[in-house]
């Protein structure tokens, strides 16, 4: 039997992620029949292994999720099936110490990275809507001065951005670890852009499909169609197609 292939999405922020996993939490079950795992009963529980394994908190007030990358960890070395997909942002900023205990814990899958990545020009305001969204006052003339001097004393918020979201400094941590070529770069097209990928293990006259539905069907996001054999099905279709879906307005 072929080993497990975990495909671990380590966002950045800003770049579709929500889009991203909502589509994954509501075709849970359909991709669980064709061989996909998308582990814990619900997403929270996705959000609290990660920030166990990262050792922190969402709350400064919180009493910690101790145990709860465990029970993710046990859940993927359990899954009968080829593929198993984990999508959280907050691992982006992953030790390299962390990194090792993500893919150890894992074993003896097969673990791939996927970052997604998302032109400056548009997560930069985003996250500095972020900021504000979360009560932290802070002016845009002082957003952009330690974005553009992150080395800079004072304000931490240049520094945070890009370690979250340069791929030079988000994935050499997972490289300590996976191999290069099973660490994936996918670029973010523009908003409203659509593309069906043609999988060479998967010619369009398969009779075999998988359909994943978007959770803001009122929205322009096209349907998701897979015309594939189900041996076949991989986690980095769910991904590359998604990413290459993604709406406007949406990102995350």
């Amino acid at each position: 039997m072929p080993s497990t292939r975990v495909f671990v999405h380590i966002g950045p922020l800003k770049t579709g992620t929500t889009f991203l996993q909502s589509v994954l939490v509501q075709n849970k079950q359909a991709l669980a029949v064709n061989g996909v795992l998308f582990p814990r009963q619900t997403y929270a529980l996705q959000i609290k292994s990660t920030l166990d394994l990262l050792h922190k908190r969402m709350h400064p007030e919180s009493t910690g999720n101790p145990g709860q990358w465990d029970i993710l960890a046990e859940e993927v070395r359990s899954w009968p099936g080829e593929t198993v997909v984990i999508s959280q942002e907050f691992l982006c900023a992953a030790s390299p110490a962390q990194a090792r205990r993500m893919v150890e814990s894992l074993a003896p899958a097969e673990v791939h990275i996927v970052h997604t990545a998302r032109d400056f020009t548009k997560v930069i305001p985003a996250m500095w809507q972020t900021h504000l969204r979360n009560k932290q006052p802070l002016s845009w003339d002082e957003y952009i001065t330690s974005v553009r001097n992150p080395s800079a004393g004072g304000a931490p918020w240049g520094k945070r951005l890009w370690r979250q979201q340069d791929p030079a400094q988000v994935l050499p941590p997972f490289e300590t670890v996976v191999p290069r070529e099973r660490v994936h770069l996918v670029t973010v097209p523009p908003a409203a852009s659509t593309a069906l990928i043609a999988l060479p293990e998967a010619p369009v006259t398969s009779k075999a499909s998988l359909l994943l539905s978007s959770p803001w069907p009122s929205r322009r996001t096209p349907s998701l169609v897979r015309r594939m054999r189900p041996a076949s099905f991989s986690a980095s279709t769910v991904i590359g197609c998604l990413a290459l879906s993604r709406p406007a307005s949406t990102a995350a």
